[in-house]
């Protein structure tokens, strides 16, 4: 899929080395990561399995998988998952380098107690249609009584060009600045490093795209599919749904 190589070329070019010094650092992204998932009451579930799409360096994975999941962590970006299992240790992770769609086959018929989908994993996917495949995945995979947690930034409404260039972290030898630029019904991203080396800053520069999703059609996604939105917030940006299949009763108060 032309949309789905561009990310992968993204992240293996200039988001994958950096995205752990992005997160604040493994030791607070690790903290971070544990003190949600036990936060969301998803600790709660376990023990069981547990699937974290898009997981990236794995810090919820790895959190999961301390809480007692067994924890399949599937991601396109080989670069991080390489990272993830170089952290792992004797930790229950299974981590997995291909589509997300592509995750129900990877659990042989077993049951899920929680499906991630973290960061903006939804809106990297190629089409709504492929939203909407992966949620039907979810609801398949998932045990009675189970959780879908998704967060994704809601890009539905088009920032003033003001609102459109963004820091999002920097020190002394690192700046990471973000521009989008909107589209009909995507919104284009541009990632610029800067980097201090060898007595000089050097840039690099790297684009692609995202779906433009809104918190009221995942949510309209959701109950068409039965789920019972257990948790639904927003804040700076980010949605947060918790979701439950339909027939269970709620798992997380």
């Amino acid at each position: 899929m032309e949309q789905r190589g561009e990310v992968e070329r993204h992240y293996a070019e200039l988001l994958a080395p950096v995205y752990v010094w992005m997160l604040g650092g493994e030791q607070a992204a690790a903290a971070r990561a544990k003190s949600w998932v036990e936060q969301r009451g998803l600790a709660k579930l376990a023990p069981g399995i547990a699937v974290d799409l898009g997981c990236g360096p794995g810090f919820h994975a790895l959190a999961l998988a301390e809480w007692g999941f067994e924890t399949l962590a599937i991601d396109t970006s080989p670069e991080l998952l390489a990272e993830l299992a170089a952290r792992r240790g004797n930790r229950h992770v299974n981590t997995v380098a291909e589509d997300l769609i592509a995750f129900e086959g990877r659990l042989g018929g077993l049951k899920a107690k929680v499906i991630l989908c973290l960061g903006d994993t939804l809106p990297h996917l190629a089409s709504e249609k492929q939203v909407d495949e992966l949620l039907d995945a979810c609801k398949r995979a998932l045990a009675p009584g189970g959780m879908l947690a998704l967060t994704f930034r809601d890009y539905s409404n088009e920032r003033k060009p003001s609102e459109c260039l963004i820091r999002v972290r920097e020190d002394g030898e690192r700046s990471f600045t973000c521009a989008l630029e909107f589209e009909p019904t995507r919104v284009r991203v541009t990632d610029i490093l800067h980097e201090w080396r060898d007595g000089r800053w050097s840039e690099s520069r790297s684009s692609y795209s995202k779906l433009r999703l809104s918190p009221e059609s995942v949510r309209a996604k959701l109950r068409a599919r039965g789920f019972t939105l257990a948790t639904d917030e927003f804040a700076g940006g980010l949605a947060t749904i918790l979701a439950i299949p339909s027939g269970s009763s709620k798992a997380i108060a």
